[in-house]
């Protein structure tokens, strides 16, 4: 299942329409676009649980809690969890285009690709990166800056 997320608010209603037509014309298969709009939110307490004119294909997701920008991500993330679903998460002041670069297709493919690689070649991979972690430098170390060990470190961490 492929799913893209948002989260909105209440001064970016009246602009939400070319964002939301704009995922909904991207290249690939995607099963959901969810938007996440809260019943009450903390920034806005003058908000009147007033809803925006989507189109058709948005679902709209309507938490109890304002977790702010993090709505896209915590709620989806808590509602797929331990299931097959690709999850990508968007700004709701963006247009996305889909006729140069059908960027979501890209990603999501991009993504399948490093989990097949990962499940291939998982001994490989994570011994490379285990040495490089533990005990001190190792060869590849003594080469890179700090920088660079730590990109590498945390490039393990989400493959993990």
């Amino acid at each position: 299942m492929r799913i893209i997320t948002l989260s909105t608010i209440p001064p970016r209603f009246a602009t939400l329409a070319p964002t939301l037509n704009s995922l909904l014309q991207q290249k690939g298969q995607i099963d959901e676009v969810r938007l996440y709009i809260p019943k009450k939110y903390r920034r806005f307490p003058e908000y009147d649980g007033f809803l925006p004119s989507v189109p058709a294909g948005i679902k709209i997701f309507r938490p109890d809690d304002d977790m702010g920008p993090a709505s896209k991500v915590l709620f989806a993330a808590k509602e797929f969890r331990n299931q097959s679903a690709q999850i990508l998460f968007c700004d709701d002041d963006k247009i996305f285009s889909s006729v140069r670069r059908p960027l979501f297709s890209t990603i999501f493919a991009a993504r399948r690709m490093r989990r097949a690689n990962r499940e291939r070649y998982p001994s490989k991979r994570r011994k490379a990166f285990a040495t490089a972690t533990k005990g001190g430098p190792s060869r590849q170390d003594r080469y890179r800056s700090p920088s660079q060990t730590l990109k590498a470190q945390i490039q393990f961490d989400c493959l993990a």
